[in-house]
């Protein structure tokens, strides 16, 4: 879809060919990096950041029974152990982890959190 986007605005004559996709524009490749981002990057016209509630994968997870604080102590502390459908044990990055995943399945990864 962003190659899609980038020709697009090529062939519109919008960018050159040879700019680097990263100088034209951002985009998240994890639902939980979607977080990341717009709690750093994000404003009002105020200016002021937005509030959690209005990054949509935050406010899919607020649907779905997260607090805000749990939501901030996983971008805070991404790096956690996940079981696997085979019973093993990894330790990854969420945002990594959850690279170009849908919401639903970005979700179901994170349930599978190793608790202490």
């Amino acid at each position: 879809m962003v190659d899609d986007m980038r020709s697009m605005l090529i062939k519109d004559g919008i960018i050159q060919a040879d700019r680097p996709l990263g100088r034209t524009f951002h985009y998240s490749r994890s639902p939980f990096e979607q977080i990341l981002d717009g709690i750093g990057y994000l404003y009002s016209p105020e200016p002021q950041h937005l509030p959690l509630e209005s990054i949509s994968f935050a406010f899919y997870l607020i649907e779905n029974g997260f607090s805000k604080h749990e939501i901030l102590n996983i971008i805070r502390n991404p790096i956690m152990e996940f079981k696997t459908n085979h019973g093993e044990i990894i330790e990854e990055n969420i945002f990594s982890y959850t690279t170009d995943d849908s919401y639903a399945a970005a979700l179901s990864k994170y349930q599978t959190v190793k608790k202490e």
